[in-house]
Order: C-alpha cells, then structure tokens, then sequence
C-alpha cells in the first residue's frame, strides 16, 4: 500500500494591518454582532488561540483574508496586533477561491437562509462576469447555471431558482429581510409570487376599466346635450321644439342603452 503524503500546515504570525478584508470574501458570510461579542470575550480572557489561525490567500502582493473575518475583527477591538495565519494558495482565480470560502463554511455550519443567500449572490457575481447581457435576460441567463451554483453553495436547484426570482422581481424591502434572515427564501418567493400574480389580474382587468371609461364618458356626453337642449328649448318655435324633443327622446334612449349595457357587463 503507498503512503498518503500529508501537507504540512504552517501557522505564521503576521501585523494585523498586513491582513486585508475585502471584498466579495467579507460579504460571503457577514459577521453576527452576538458571535463577535462571544469572540472578543474569549480573547481578552485567554488570548488568541492559535489553533484557529485565520485563512489568507497571498495575491497580488497582498494578504487576503478568506476566512476568519470574525476572529480578525475580533483581534483587533481586543488589542491583538499580530494574528496567527494560515497561507492559502490557489492555482486558478478568485471563482476557485471563493468556492473554498464556501466549501469550509458550509462544512462547519448549518447553513441558514440568510448564509445560503449571500453564498447565491456571491457565486452568480462571478458568473456574471466578463458576460455579454444583450445575449440573454438576466433569469434566462442565470437559470442555465441554477444546478451548478446549487452544487457549490450546497443546497437545491430550485432554492437557488427561487432566490433569483426573489431578487429580480420582490422589492427592497423583502430582498434585505432575505438576507438579514428575518424571511426565509421560501416565503419570500411565495409573497413575490402572489404580488406578481395580482399585479398581472390588474393588468388584466385595465381594459375593462377603460370600458368602463368609455360608457361613462358617453353618459356624460349625452347629459350635457340633454341640458343644452332643454336650457335653450324656450327660445325656438313650436315645430322646431318638437324637433328638439324628439332629438331629446333619442338621447335618452341612448343614455338608457349605454346605463343597460354597462350593468350588463358588470354582471359577467
């Protein structure tokens, strides 16, 4: 049998300054107020545990902070200036970097909604770049990699289906309750569903509104002419106002269709 050839881990110690938080890695997974507070407790009562440096990715002449934004913000409002750290390197970019990210949280964590969220949006901004947007909307173009961000980030297609949708069509408000973890993806989509539903039955039902317009505009012609008629009626000749009354029985019959037809279609 051949030996399985074991990395060794090197733990260096580098000034807290040098260890950059940036972006999309400080985004990934966003720091919880109550786990910072426990964190920086248990710094101040017993130092910094060594045994969980912070991960860092040496790119571009610069340290990276990958994973560990906790423990590092915890580090410094303790007074800790120099931090235990892990060098991690990467043969391909930031997409192989960030699956990583992913890949180690997922595995020490039960992921909740909020998590899986912002895992989604971190993985389709990669995937968005370098596309050409005139080529496909965004949810066409974002459907064709729903199976494989659902393997990276670990969880359903149809979940990462129904984030997507929640994030093109729900409005300001749902989109951050999603990702502060006050709405689960699933009642999101459920709400924003429903509201595009009934915003589509109204679209639906403007035509007949504007029917509706219609009829009353022609009630309202028909009441002006009647009042005209009348107002001026004394001052023509007895064959010319019976003319003019005949004139007004036709108005009236008309005014009485359009009132019949109007409850008519009310009624359907």
């Amino acid at each position: 049998m051949g030996k399985k050839e074991i990395q060794k881990v090197i733990i260096e110690y580098i000034p807290r300054g040098e260890i950059l938080s940036i972006e999309p890695f400080c985004e990934i997974f966003p720091i919880e107020k109550e786990v910072l507070n426990k964190v920086v407790a248990d710094i101040k009562e017993h130092g910094y545990d060594q045994n969980f440096p912070v991960t860092v990715w040496p790119h571009d002449g610069k340290l990276i902070c990958i994973d560990g934004h906790t423990r590092l913000v915890a580090a410094e409002i303790a007074g800790i200036d120099w931090i235990p750290v892990f060098k991690r390197g990467f043969l391909g970019d930031e997409d192989e970097a960030i699956r990583y990210v992913i890949h180690c949280q997922r595995d020490r964590r039960n992921m909740t909604d909020a998590d899986i969220a912002w895992c989604i949006e971190a993985v389709d901004k990669l995937k968005g770049k370098g596309e050409r947007t005139d080529l496909a909307s965004l949810d066409a173009r974002s459907g064709k990699s729903a199976q494989e961000t659902a393997e990276i980030v670990g969880t359903s297609e149809r979940k990462v289906e129904k984030y997507r949708t929640v994030m093109t069509h729900a409005d300001d408000e749902t989109k951050a309750a999603v990702k502060s973890g006050e709405k689960s993806i699933n009642r999101a989509y459920t709400e924003t569903q429903q509201k595009r539903k009934e915003k589509e039955v109204i679209q639906k039902e403007q035509p007949e509104n504007q029917n509706d317009n219609k009829f009353w505009k022609g009630i309202l012609k028909s009441i002006k002419f009647l009042n005209r008629k009348i107002s001026k009626g004394g001052k023509y000749p007895a064959k010319i106002k019976s003319a003019i009354k005949s004139e007004i029985l036709f108005e009236f019959n008309t005014l009485n269709i359009l009132i019949t037809r109007l409850e008519n279609e009310k009624k359907n």
